[in-house]
């Protein structure tokens, strides 16, 4: 399961409705430089993606993350996602995330954001993570 929040807060993470999706980048195509994996760096992240089945993928090929930020931030008053902001796939255990070391408390203190991205759009390893900064706004507000 993709685990934390992350601590930061300019890419459109996507568009709502029916878009195309938009094309690969040039990267998706070379070796993965993992030494656990054999393939290229987009079979590495599909893969992760059997993994972590909770994760749900949307009709579009897009897949539906949450991230949660102290309503207090910068993060949560501006509506940027910092590259590297941790993803959870579920909207409880991103704002437990934010909330824990944090000591705040995670029904009053935190906001939390839905976050539909392209799978070239995150970093996996033990927790997903953003590869680039993402606006969201109060329409992927999730509480």
């Amino acid at each position: 399961m993709a685990r934390g929040t992350g601590t930061g807060c300019t890419t459109r993470a996507g568009t709502r409705g029916r878009a195309p999706a938009p094309p690969q980048p040039a990267w998706w195509q070379e070796p993965s430089t993992n030494g656990f994996f054999r393939g290229t760096k987009g079979e590495e992240i599909l893969d992760w993606f059997e993994r972590h089945d909770e994760v749900k993928r949307l009709p579009d090929g897009r897949y539906r993350f949450f991230h949660a930020t102290p309503s207090a931030g910068e993060c949560a008053r501006h509506g940027l996602l910092r590259a590297q902001s941790l993803l959870e796939s579920d909207a409880k255990s991103a704002a437990f995330f934010a909330a824990r070391d944090r000591r705040l408390d995670q029904e009053k203190d935190v906001t939390v954001f839905t976050v539909e991205l392209w799978p070239w759009q995150i970093e996996t390893g033990n927790w997903a993570a953003l590869r680039e900064d993402v606006q969201v706004d109060a329409a992927q507000l999730t509480r």
